[in-house]
């Protein structure tokens, strides 16, 4: 139950940071207030929507640490015409995108509805640069290619060196890297991610996430259609002990090992966690496992393909697997390999992946057979764990 009480803390921690948008527009709960708007016209000050910044950066190079910034919808790119990095985030300010440009309070603002576009143009090194203890939430974040050599190889979407940032409601698209990491790249970063999609980005490892001795906490967070030349169609974690609970993992592919993930030399943890339509053209359909400590629970891995070993690989690795069910079955307490009855699943259609709808029906052998050990109190929709007699398993719980 540890775990659990300690995503529940997360989580509400974060909570406590949306609610702190009920004040005044010039001054936060916990300090100043600074605005962006590209269209803005007046003295460029930053404070105020009429006089606000026109780049994102000038109101986080003018933050103290508990700032907040306030950006309006449109897409923000590099600065000037050579800098490599559209955003540097700085230590203890939170930039909040999805504002209509007019509000009074942070909670007033719909990310969904008011886009706001971090975008690289595919000539910045990464989009975002992370910093400790800085909270980005509610952008879109593309166009980044880490096309350099070393650092600037890895994280087109965003860069994370030493630093452990909240990353909230943001969107990872259409990102790459020569080297690692086209989505994200950590290396000894911790970040938080909640609520997260990660889609279209590439690099040959980890299309969507490299960890380099990172742990990363995932939570509730979408993969799909990400690829990779190498290993981790989706995620790459070396030397990591990453957590993922409540994700998605569809229509992922590498060419070598772990469709989804690859597992290198850490001991990683899936809970909740629902993966399907994830290839790898040589070993782990799903998961591909080297020298790992791979614990899942209450999972549900199924339709992932292969060469061999069309959901889990496990080459020199110890794997806990429980109250999951797997295609093929695999042992331990509680698995099963039978048809998890998703309301419409995923296909490819040639190298095209048409997603599905993963929620379960009211068939499906993964309701009320999960265990409560160590598992969310909320699902992927934050709706309550669990609905009926027991926790399901996979990333929704079923609802009547």
């Amino acid at each position: 139950m540890k775990r659990c009480i300690v995503l529940f803390s997360i989580v509400v921690s974060l909570f406590a940071l949306i609610s702190a948008g009920c004040q005044t527009a010039e001054e936060s709960s916990t300090g100043t207030v600074w605005y962006v708007d590209r269209s803005a016209s007046g003295t460029g000050n930053g404070l105020s929507w009429s006089n606000a910044f026109v780049h994102p950066q000038d109101a986080v190079d003018a933050a103290g640490s508990e700032d907040q910034v306030w950006v309006a919808l449109g897409s923000y790119s590099p600065r000037e015409p050579g800098d490599k990095v559209v955003l540097r985030l700085k230590e203890g300010v939170a930039v909040l995108g999805g504002f209509a440009g007019d509000e009074s309070f942070d909670n007033e603002r719909d990310p969904k509805k008011h886009t706001t576009v971090l975008d690289g143009k595919s000539f910045a090194y990464h989009v975002v640069v992370g910093a400790d203890g800085a909270r980005l939430d509610g952008f879109t974040i593309t166009g980044g290619n880490a096309n350099g050599s070393r650092e600037d190889g890895a994280g087109g979407g965003m860069f994370n060196m030493s630093s452990s940032p909240i990353i909230e409601r943001c969107i990872f698209i259409g990102n790459s890297a020569v080297l690692m990491g086209g989505g994200i790249y950590n290396e000894l970063s911790s970040p938080t991610l909640i609520d997260c999609v990660f889609k279209d980005n590439s690099a040959p490892y980890g299309g969507a996430m490299e960890n380099y001795s990172a742990s990363p906490t995932v939570i509730n967070t979408v993969f799909t259609e990400n690829s990779s030349t190498q290993n981790g169609g989706a995620v790459s974690n070396y030397f990591s002990s990453p957590e993922f609970v409540n994700c998605e993992f569809s229509g992922n592919r590498t060419t070598f090992s772990g469709g989804a993930v690859f597992n290198y030399k850490g001991a990683p943890s899936f809970i909740n966690c629902t993966f399907t339509g994830n290839r790898s053209e040589e070993k782990g359909g799903a998961i591909g496992n080297l020298n790992t400590q791979l614990r899942l629970v209450n999972c549900i891995l199924w339709k992932d393909s292969s060469r061999e070993q069309s959901e889990i690989s496990a080459y020199g690795s110890t794997t806990i697997v429980i109250y999951s069910n797997v295609e093929g079955g695999y042992q331990g307490d509680g698995n099963d390999g039978i048809s998890p009855e998703f309301v419409q699943d995923g296909r490819w259609n040639g190298d095209s992946w048409e997603d599905g709808n993963y929620r379960l029906t009211d068939r499906s052998p993964c309701v009320d057979t999960g265990t409560e050990d160590g598992a969310p109190n909320f699902d992927i929709e934050w709706e309550p764990r669990p609905q009926a007699l027991a926790h399901d398993r996979g990333a929704y719980e079923y609802r009547p």
